[in-house]
């Protein structure tokens, strides 16, 4: 009986240390502008502050996102947007060129991934407190200064 009891201990603190370590979640949600205007197409991310932990994202579509998942409490969110621009059929040495001019990533063809919102972008880079299991976080963000 002991022996059982024991077993049955052993497991809830195995479990609970489980539940901790992982940690509590939420879905954060809400509309994403780019000088007033809504982001059609892009991605935002959610990176725990500490480093440590799930980097969590998702689509932006038309100006809205809802991802889940997000680990609660102090996060960094990062919106890119994407579009590409053609800059071949060229040499990939040329390509690499194109991307690092362009500072974007290199794709097949000699097209150039580009981001719409400069990582500098006033409110790109912001902090979120996520508490609770359902989080809004409208973003509005704006050319850089």
């Amino acid at each position: 009986m002991r022996l059982k009891i024991l077993v049955a201990v052993a497991a809830v603190v195995a479990v609970a240390g489980c539940g901790g370590a992982s940690g509590p979640v939420a879905t954060v949600s809400g509309n994403v502008t780019y000088n007033g205007q809504p982001v059609r197409e892009g991605t935002i991310t959610f990176t725990p502050k500490s480093g440590k932990g799930v980097v969590s994202g998702g689509s932006i579509v038309d100006g809205k996102y809802s991802v889940r998942g997000v680990p609660q409490g102090l996060t960094v969110v990062f919106v890119s947007a994407g579009g590409s621009e053609k800059v071949g059929p060229i040499s990939s040495e040329e390509s690499h060129a194109a991307s690092q001019k362009y500072k974007g990533k290199q794709l097949p063809g000699g097209a150039v991934q580009l981001s719409a919102i400069p990582a500098n972008a006033t409110g790109n880079n912001a902090e979120l407190n996520a508490s609770g299991a359902e989080v809004k976080m409208d973003l509005d963000l704006k050319s850089p200064k």
